[in-house]
């Protein structure tokens, strides 16, 4: 008998060697079996007809898909791919960022270090600063500014 779970037409056909078998356009299977013809005659030429047309269709198929493969391999290959190159980026700026920041812990005062990680780093305003070390937020601020003029005659020799 037939088996609605099968891949296409042609395989589904050749399994019911009674009825000519197919999807209707709402996936619904249907079997025409020879009591539906007008003879038997009939309902043989049609068999013979789409059991020519299904593997002719079911073979065109299969050069395509023997000859193709999945994009779902590629995509897998070039995701990691992907993944790795973001890991190695990710790690080659923190690299960078370490190194920065050793060479501003050589240049700067540990208060105005302190003060520039505090401001860049924590991502906390002038005057939250200001409150943490008991000063005033003007004092703050001419500390960052210090801090990053120091910086940019250090990094780029601008002053």
């Amino acid at each position: 008998m037939f088996n609605p779970v099968m891949r296409d037409d042609y395989t589904r056909n050749q399994a019911d060697p009674d009825a000519i078998v197919s999807l209707d356009v709402k996936k619904n299977l249907k079997r025409m079996t020879a009591e539906q013809f007008e003879s038997f005659d009939t309902f043989i030429h049609w068999k013979q007809v789409s059991d020519e047309s299904y593997h002719e269709i079911h073979r065109g198929d299969r050069g395509y898909k023997d000859h193709t493969v999945s994009l779902g391999r590629y995509e897998a290959v070039l995701s990691t791919e992907h993944e790795e190159q973001e890991k190695a980026e990710r790690e080659r700026i923190h690299a960078l960022y370490l190194e920065v920041v050793r060479k501003l812990r050589r240049i700067l005062t540990n208060k105005e270090y302190r003060r520039l990680m505090m401001f860049y780093d924590e991502d906390l305003s002038e005057e939250q600063i200001a409150r943490l070390e008991n000063t005033s937020q003007p004092a703050i601020s001419q500390s960052l500014t210090n801090a990053i003029e120091k910086a940019k005659k250090y990094f780029c020799g601008k002053l």
